[in-house]
């Protein structure tokens, strides 16, 4: 049926290519905090020099904005939209620079 679900991680913390130690759940539960996020899971490798994020957006938060900035659409056109897009990274990069993340783990 197309669904992912993914129950628990395989360890939590891992090491970046570059030697530092990443804890996934810890920025995890930062970027939970903006509004526009529903669900975030953090992940990295031991080749790589950053981390990813996979983002759920908060589908009533997201549909609001984007009606008050009259930019229409289902969900799919929402997420795809660059504006949605650049709302909900800048608004988790803010959470991340008030919560202290160093530039490795954002």
């Amino acid at each position: 049926n197309g669904c992912l679900k993914i129950i628990d991680r395989k360890k939590h913390i891992f090491k970046l290519s570059q030697g530092e130690y990443i804890v996934p759940e810890k920025i995890e539960n930062i970027y939970i905090r903006s509004q526009y996020v529903h669900q975030v899971f953090v992940h990295g490798e031991s080749l790589k020099s950053c981390v990813v994020a996979v983002v759920v957006p908060d589908v009533d938060v997201v549909k609001c904005w984007a009606l008050e900035n009259n930019i229409p659409g289902t969900l799919s056109v929402l997420c795809a939209n660059p504006e949605v897009k650049r709302l909900i990274h800048d608004d988790m990069l803010a959470w991340g620079r008030e919560a202290g993340l160093k530039s490795f783990e954002q």
